[in-house]
C-alpha cells in the first residue's frame, strides 16, 4: 500500500513538471523574440530613456522613485524595476523585455498552481481522475500564457506595471488561501505569517498599478462564495487591512489627476458613461473571444445612441454575462472564476471616465478569473463524456485552441518589433484614430518617406479637427505662438479653440484661455474679456484660487490697443 501511495505521488510530481515544461515552453516560443526588439516610441522615453532616476539603485534616485510620480502616476515598484534592469543590462531593451516575459512567466506558473489548489475546495466530479485535473489546469494557464490579448502586456515595456501588479494580486490570494488553511489546522503563528505575506503583496501590487485597489473585492468574493455564513465576522477582520490598502490606493490615485482627466469626467453626463461603459464592455469580450483585430492604441468608443451598433452589442454581451452568473449561481466556483473577470474589468470599465478608453493590457488582470472559469468548466468534462472518443475530441479541440492562439500571438508579437510596425498595426485596425496616424507619419519621417509622412499627418489634422479638444487646443496655441502666424492662422486658431471648448462644454480653463487669446488676436476684444472671465469663474469652480486670480490679473492687464496682444498664448494658464 505504501508503495502504491509513493508511486501515485511519484506520477503526480512527473504530471505536474510535464505541465510546467510544456507552459515554460509556451513562453518561450511566443515571447522570446521581444527580447531581440528595440524600445517603442510610446511612453517608454519619459519613464526609461529620458528619467534620470532609473539610472542605477543610488539613494537620491531611490527616494525620488518612491516620493515622486512618473508622467501622472505613483507607481515606485514599476519605477524601481527599470532601475534594477538598468543595473544589470544598461539601456540594452533586451534586458528590460526579458524582465516582463520572465513576470509574465512567473503570473502563468502561479495561475496553474491556483487551479489545482482550488480543485480540492470544490466537490470532484464522479469519475475525475488526477491526469485529467492537471490537464484541465495547464489547459486554462496556457490560454493565459499566449492568449493575444496579454502581448501588450509583454512586449511593452510599461505594460509591466500590469505585469507586477497581477503577480502581486496572485501572491496575496495564494497567502491568502495558506493563511486559511493554517488557521483551520490551529496553527496561528503560521497563518499570522501568511496573512501579513498577503498584505505585503497586496501593497505591493498597489504601488505597481493602482487597479490592484481591486485585490480586496476579489479577496472577499472568495471568502463570500466559500465560506459559510459563520464566518463572516472573520472576512472582515482577515480582509480589513486589504481593504485599507484599497482605500488609501484609490486616495492617492484621485489625488494625483491631472486637469484635463477632471474636465473629461465633467464633460460626459451620467447617461453617456453608462453607453460608454456598456460598449468597452461588449468591444473587451470580443477582445478576448475573437481576438482577430488587436491594436497598442484604439480610437475612442463612440455610442451616440441608445441605439448605436456597438452600445446594443455591448447590451447583448452584458446580458449574457448576467444570463450565465444566474445560471451557475448554484456552482460557487465557476461564480468565483467570472467574478473575478468581472471585478477586475471593473476599474477599467470607464464607469469613471478615462482618457484611454480601451487596451489590451486592461484585460491581463481580469483573463486570471476568466482562467480559473476554464479550468473548473473544463475540469467538469471528464465526467460528463463518458466516451473515450469524444474525451479525445475535446483534448484534440483544446489542442487546436493553443495552437492558434499560439499562431495569432507570434503574429502579434512581430507587431511590436520597432515604432514603424507598431503604428502601422494601429493604422491598420483603428484608420480613424488620430494619434496612430500621427505617429505613423513621425516613423515615416523618419525613414525618409516624406509623401507618406504628409498623407498620414493630414489626416490625423483632419481626424483631431472633429472630436479631439486636447489636438486641436494644442494646435491653436502652436499657430498663436508662432510670429510668422498670419491672418488666416489667427481665424484658424479661433475655430479650434471654440471647437475644443465646445466640445468641454466650457469646463475646461486652460482651453477658454486659449480662447481669449485667439479671440484678442483677431481683433475681438471685447469676446475675448468674456471668455477669460469665464475661465476665472471656472478655474474658481474648480478649486484653483490662484489661477482665477492670475487669469484675473491678465484681464487687467490687456493693453488698449486692440491691434496689440501677448505673443505667449500660455500665459495665463495652468
Amino acid at each position: 500500500m505504501e508503495n502504491s501511495s509513493a508511486l501515485a505521488r511519484h506520477f503526480t510530481r512527473l504530471r505536474g513538471l510535464g505541465a510546467l515544461f510544456a507552459l515554460s515552453y509556451l513562453v518561450v516560443v511566443v515571447f522570446y523574440p521581444t527580447t531581440g526588439f528595440g524600445f517603442v516610441d510610446y511612453d517608454v522615453e519619459q519613464q526609461v530613456l529620458s528619467n534620470p532616476h532609473v539610472r542605477g539603485l543610488t539613494s537620491e534616485n531611490l527616494r525620488h522613485i518612491f516620493t515622486s510620480r512618473c508622467i501622472n502616476s505613483y507607481y515606485p515598484i514599476r519605477t524601481l524595476s527599470y532601475a534594477v534592469d538598468y543595473s544589470v543590462w544598461g539601456l540594452n531593451p533586451c534586458g528590460f523585455k526579458l524582465t516582463n516575459a520572465v513576470i509574465h512567466w512567473l503570473n502563468v506558473i502561479l495561475v496553474f498552481w491556483l487551479v489545482l489548489r482550488l480543485y480540492p475546495r470544490c466537490p470532484s466530479p464522479d469519475g475525475n481522475s488526477a491526469l485529467w485535473d492537471t490537464f484541465a489546469a495547464a489547459f486554462a494557464a496556457a490560454i493565459f500564457a499566449i492568449h493575444p490579448v496579454v502581448v501588450e502586456t509583454v512586449a511593452w515595456v510599461p505594460g509591466r506595471e500590469e505585469l507586477l501588479m497581477t503577480l502581486g494580486a496572485l501572491g496575496c490570494f495564494h497567502f491568502h488561501l495558506a493563511a486559511h488553511d493554517s488557521s483551520e489546522q490551529g496553527r496561528r503563528l503560521l497563518a499570522f505569517t501568511w496573512r501579513a505575506l498577503a498584505i505585503v503583496s497586496c501593497g505591493l501590487a498597489c504601488l505597481s498599478n493602482a487597479v490592484a485597489a481591486v485585490i480586496p473585492f476579489l479577496i472577499t468574493a472568495w471568502d463570500l462564495l466559500m465560506r459559510p455564513r459563520s464566518e463572516r465576522r472573520q472576512t472582515i477582520l482577515d480582509t480589513g487591512a486589504l481593504w485599507l490598502i484599497g482605500a488609501a490606493t484609490v486616495l492617492i490615485k484621485l489625488l494625483g489627476r491631472d486637469a484635463e482627466s477632471n474636465v473629461l469626467e465633467s464633460g460626459i453626463s451620467v447617461v453617456e458613461r453608462l453607453r460608454l461603459a456598456v460598449s468597452v464592455y461588449g468591444l473587451n469580450l470580443k477582445s478576448l473571444f475573437w481576438p482577430s483585430e488587436l491594436a497598442f492604441h484604439y480610437s475612442r468608443v463612440k455610442a451616440d445612441s441608445f441605439l448605436d451598433p456597438t452600445f446594443l452589442f455591448g447590451v447583448l454581451c452584458v446580458g449574457a454575462t448576467c444570463a450565465t452568473l444566474w445560471t451557475l449561481r448554484w456552482k460557487r466556483m465557476l461564480v468565483f472564476g467570472l467574478a473575478w473577470f468581472v471585478l477586475a474589468l471593473g476599474p477599467s470599465a470607464q464607469i469613471m471616465t478615462h482618457h484611454v478608453h480601451r487596451a489590451d493590457r486592461f484585460l491581463y488582470l481580469p483573463l486570471v478569473g476568466l482562467a480559473v472559469f476554464i479550468a473548473i468548466a473544463f475540469r467538469s468534462l471528464n465526467a460528463m463524456l463518458k466516451n473515450r472518443a469524444a474525451l479525445i475530441g475535446v483534448v484534440a479541440l483544446a489542442i487546436a485552441v493553443i495552437l492558434t492562439l499560439d499562431v495569432r500571438s507570434t503574429r502579434q508579437v512581430q507587431t511590436w518589433r520597432d515604432s514603424l510596425a507598431l503604428w502601422e498595426n494601429c493604422v491598420k485596425v483603428c484608420p480613424d484614430n488620430s494619434v496612430a496616424q500621427d505617429l505613423l507619419a513621425r516613423q515615416l519621417i523618419k525613414i525618409g518617406d516624406a509623401e507618406g509622412a504628409r498623407e498620414h499627418a493630414l489626416r490625423s489634422l483632419e481626424l483631431d479637427m472633429v472630436d479631439n479638444h486636447a489636438a486641436l487646443c494644442s494646435r491653436a496655441m502652436k499657430l498663436l505662438a508662432s510670429p510668422n502666424t498670419g491672418q488666416s492662422g489667427r481665424e484658424e486658431a479661433l475655430r479650434l479653440a471654440q471647437r475644443a471648448c465646445e466640445l468641454t462644454e466650457g469646463t475646461s480653463s486652460k482651453y477658454l484661455q486659449v480662447l481669449a487669446m485667439a479671440y484678442l488676436a483677431t481683433g475681438q476684444r471685447d469676446s475675448a474679456l468674456a471668455a477669460a472671465e469665464k475661465a476665472a469663474q471656472v478655474a474658481d469652480q474648480s478649486g484653483a484660487p490662484d489661477l482665477a486670480g492670475a487669469i484675473r490679473q491678465w484681464i487687467q492687464d490687456l493693453p488698449e490697443d486692440p491691434d496689440v496682444f501677448p505673443q505667449d498664448p500660455t500665459k495665463p494658464g495652468p
